[in-house]
């Protein structure tokens, strides 16, 4: 549980005036959106809502139906952070404060954000079961305890029908404008948790959005004069903050695009600092001692490149709809891939008999091999 840790990628660009600092301009890269609804066991959810629930005033709590027990949310349970931070450094409170002034100073208004969060903690208590009287249990409602989350999440979220559109969808088929599709139980816990990420990655858009007008007003001319002339010319420090490589006890896509990432970063280094100033020495006539710079094409190629890397063959499932599957993915990927299978093909006796080929693949990338667990990987592509 890293709690410095922000969970996106983002690139601040720092535009210069004749004075100094006239404004800045932030990018984000890879929220990692599905940490909402799901959280490997000792990692937390987003800071803000433990701030929420330590921080909201005693009126706006009971008016939001909220307890301040992070154990009492379906989102929260994995890793509550007893005590406001668990003595790890953390102040759920006074980071709230934080948070709010930070929102208000910037022209924004903190309550309306926190209506919107405070509405995906009711939406992840919202369960569901067999709705009575259908058959093969292809229908569901939400259970009678969930109903007044039900009712809080429609209210804050300004979802009208909620329960409607969680429990069933349109079908387009053939000739026929759209016909009805009930949803199971458990297909109806997946388009909860669907909306809620899909709500807050929203929410994190326009906050962002908000920030860059806020601080980007002053330095309009000099965010203007870098899109149109040349990087000599522009007048702006980047500053990149990135994931770093990930290694976790059970790795999904995430970790898989956050290693591509790094990946990348480690072939920019590599260019930039070895290949490059080499190149220069040799065109300058100046001596030098060669040095061997790693390759880490192998592993950038085997991700993204061509139609047996992993993201073409996870595509490819992805588009077959039903008939696409995780353990499918995975054993093409374990067949097909070339990093993927030399794994496989490196495996003795032992190893090869513990080896499930159709629930995990092993990319040897330029940190360490990493293992990574399919299941979820079509879903989380769809979204």
């Amino acid at each position: 549980n890293n709690l410095n840790s922000s969970r996106f990628g983002k690139f601040t660009k720092l535009f210069f005036g004749e004075g100094g600092v006239a404004g800045a301009a932030v990018s984000t890269y890879l929220l990692e959106k599905s940490r909402l609804a799901h959280q490997q066991e000792g990692e937390a959810n987003f800071h803000i809502f433990y701030q929420l629930l330590a921080g909201l005033p005693d009126a706006t709590v009971a008016s939001f139906q909220l307890s301040r027990d992070a154990k009492a949310y379906r989102y929260l349970r994995v890793t509550p952070r007893e005590g406001g931070g668990g003595g790890a450094g953390l102040r759920d409170a006074d980071e709230y404060k934080v948070s709010a002034d930070a929102m208000a100073a910037l022209g924004l208004r903190p309550d309306d954000v926190w209506e919107v969060l405070v509405g995906l903690l009711h939406l992840g208590n919202v369960h569901f079961e067999v709705k009575p009287g259908w058959n093969n249990e292809r229908a569901s409602r939400p259970t009678r305890a969930s109903l007044p989350a039900l009712a809080m999440a429609e209210a804050l979220l300004g979802v009208a029908r909620l329960e409607k559109c969680l429990t069933e969808h349109m079908v387009q088929g053939g000739e026929v404008v759209g016909y009805l599709v009930k949803e199971t139980p458990e297909e109806a816990a997946r388009s909860r948790d669907a909306l809620a990420k899909r709500v807050y990655e929203r929410l994190f858009g326009w906050l962002v959005r908000s920030v860059n007008e806020a601080i980007g007003s002053r330095g309009a001319a000099e965010q203007h004069a870098s899109l149109s002339t040349s990087a000599s010319a522009a007048r702006w420090i980047g500053l990149l903050d990135v994931f770093g490589f990930e290694i976790f006890a059970e790795n999904s896509l995430e970790q898989l695009l956050i290693n591509l990432a790094n990946e990348k970063l480690q072939r920019f280094f590599l260019d930039t600092i070895f290949r490059h100033e080499q190149a220069l020495y040799a065109a300058e006539e100046i001596e030098w001692v060669n040095v061997e710079v790693p390759d880490n094409d192998a592993v950038m190629r085997s991700i993204e490149e061509g139609p047996v890397a992993v993201l073409s063959i996870l595509d490819e499932q992805t588009r077959l709809g039903e008939r696409g599957s995780d353990e499918a993915l995975c054993m093409q990927i374990n067949q097909k891939n070339a990093l993927a299978s030399q794994h496989v093909a490196s495996l003795d006796q032992r190893r090869k008999a513990k080896f499930n080929a159709s629930s995990s693949f092993v990319l040897a990338h330029f940190v360490s091999a990493v293992d990574y667990t399919a299941s979820g990987f079509l879903e989380k592509n769809r979204d």
